[in-house]
Order: C-alpha cells, then structure tokens, then sequence
C-alpha cells in the first residue's frame, strides 16, 4: 500500500535512496548536459561548417536574413563523452547571427539514453540559449519521459551549464510506478546529483515488492 502524501510548506532536499529520487537524478543527469551538448553544437556548426566534430547536423534549409540565421527542421545526432547516443529534433532555430548572442529552437524533441541504455524522451516547446551566460532556458511546458514509464512535467527549466545547475520557479510534477510528487519550485546542482524540491511539496512513495513504507 501507498504511504500517504506527505506535504510541506518548506524546502526538501530529496533522499538518495528509493526508485522515484534515482529516477529523477538519473533525468536532471542527462537534462543538464546532454541537451546542452546538443544546443551547444547546433550554436558552433552555423559559424563553421569546418573541422572535425563528434555529431552530425541534418536540415532542410538554412535561410541567411539581415537580423541572423534560420534553420529549419533542424536534426542532430551525437554522442556524449561517455558514448551515449542522442538526437535532438526541433521545428526550427533562429540565431541572431553568425556569432549568435541567443539561439532559439522551437518544438524540441531528443531522444537521449541514461548511463544503463534506458532511453529518455525530452519535449518542449521553445528552447533559448545565451552563450555569453551559458543559459539554457527550456520553456513553454516541458515533459520528461522514462522508458519505464516514470514522466516529469515542468513548465519551465533554468539550466546555468557552467555552473551544473538547474532551476524552476514553477510548478514541478513526476509521477510513475514507484510514486509520484509535486513542488512549486525544484532546484538542482552538481550537475543534477542533488535536488532540492521547494515550497508545497507532496511526495507519495510506492513501495518495492519485499519492502516497507520507509524503504526497508
């Protein structure tokens, strides 16, 4: 049986034992750096198309305009520093030039892989990348999804990639077979090992066969 829902109106750092924390690790693991390998990418092969890089860039039109770049149904394949494969899809991205201060891609779908070969599907809406701040903003609604069956809704996702945070002032949900919780605000750093869930935070924890409602 489900213990019940648990509620606070403070902060609460998430334990590091139990399926839905590792879960949710595992996600902000691949969010910060993978998608960022990938937008970073997409930002160095519109200056240059030269040299020798460990993805590949698919599209169907690249249009050069006075106020910058636009390329259409824009798909990149890669692999991370550790071998794990990704492709990004987005409708289309914008660059507001050849040596872009923002990149925005629009209808982002990737396709990623955890550290065990599970796949993960990431979708959101609009995509903004700053690289003098090295900010990625992923707005508009933004869905996380685990092959088992574990999905984590955002509205909107912060992540500074030099420093290896990630951050959301709004509302944050996950769910699947091993629970699920909500939070007004999520925080995470060391490029994802830590989170912290913030404001009204409900946790519901299903237990594993074999265990008890505290994990034992």
């Amino acid at each position: 049986m489900a213990s019940p829902p648990k509620s606070s109106s403070s902060s609460v750092s998430a334990p590091r034992s139990g399926g839905l924390y590792s879960r949710f690790v595992g996600l902000m693991k691949i969010v910060l750096p993978l998608v960022a390998v990938g937008l970073l990418a997409a930002v160095l092969v519109w200056p240059s198309i030269e040299g020798k890089r460990d993805f590949a860039l698919s599209y169907s039109d690249v249009e050069v305009r006075a106020d910058g770049l636009e390329m259409i149904a824009p798909v990149l394949t890669g692999a991370d520093d550790q071998g794990r494969p990704y492709v990004i899809n987005a409708k289309r991205a914008t660059a507001d030039g050849l040596e872009p201060t923002a990149v925005t891609l629009y209808e982002i779908t990737a396709d990623l892989a955890l550290e065990d070969g599970r796949p993960v599907k990431i979708v959101a809406a609009t995509g903004l990348y700053r690289p003098a701040d090295k900010i990625l903003t992923l707005d508009g609604g933004v869905t996380v999804t685990l092959a088992d069956g574990h999905v984590v809704k955002l509205e909107t996702v912060a992540l500074d990639l030099a420093k290896g945070t990630a951050s959301s002032d709004k509302r944050v949900e996950g769910a699947g077979p091993t629970g699920r919780i909500e939070a007004d605000r999520l925080r995470a750093s060391d490029n994802g090992h830590l989170l912290r869930f913030e404001g009204d935070v409900k946790a519901v924890i299903v237990p594993s066969q074999g265990q008890t409602g505290d994990g034992k």
